[in-house]
């Protein structure tokens, strides 16, 4: 096995699928188009469908550990979190200060 096949197999998940004859052209000349490779068009288009609809339907996906946080979001956390974000800090902190009191007592 060669360096590049090694490296391949220890750092990436292969996801194989198959479509219609004719529809593997399609896709190929439609990222051509969009300036990136077949694979990144579809990359982008699940990334893409998932922050649109936010994981609705999804049953208890366990996150990838490697993930960046965000990926992790729904796009309504997402968005809650933009907003959050968009706060004076002082905002935030009371905030932040406000949810610990709420996740406590739950605990009690």
């Amino acid at each position: 096995m060669s360096t590049n096949q090694a490296y391949k197999k220890a750092n990436y998940d292969q996801i194989l699928f198959r479509v219609k004859k004719g529809v593997n052209e399609q896709y190929t000349q439609w990222a051509a188009a969009m300036g990136v490779g077949k694979m990144e068009m579809i990359r982008r288009a699940i990334d893409e469908y998932i922050a649109n609809h936010g994981g609705e339907g999804v049953q208890e996906v366990a996150p990838v550990k490697s993930a960046p946080i965000g990926t992790m979001l729904t796009a309504e956390q997402r968005k809650i979190l933009e907003a959050v974000d968009s706060l004076p800090e002082s905002s935030r902190k009371a905030l932040l200060k406000f949810l610990q009191t709420l996740v406590d007592a739950k605990l009690d």
